[in-house]
């Protein structure tokens, strides 16, 4: 009896360390798309009107 409660301990922290590791790689995801975003916006800002305010930043 205490085997099988302890493969039911085994299978629920694997579960959390599966959630654990997809809560990160989501995470990651996020941060590299606000990282695009944010480097498409600057791109468009450098390639704005006038040029010495893209120079400046």
């Amino acid at each position: 009896m205490l085997h099988s409660s302890n493969d039911v301990y085994e299978v629920r922290m694997f579960s959390l360390i599966a959630l654990y590791f997809q809560y990160r790689q989501t995470q990651a995801a996020t941060v590299q798309a606000e990282a695009a975003a944010i480097r498409q916006v600057r791109a468009a800002n450098d390639a704005g009107a006038n040029p010495a305010v893209a120079t400046a930043a």
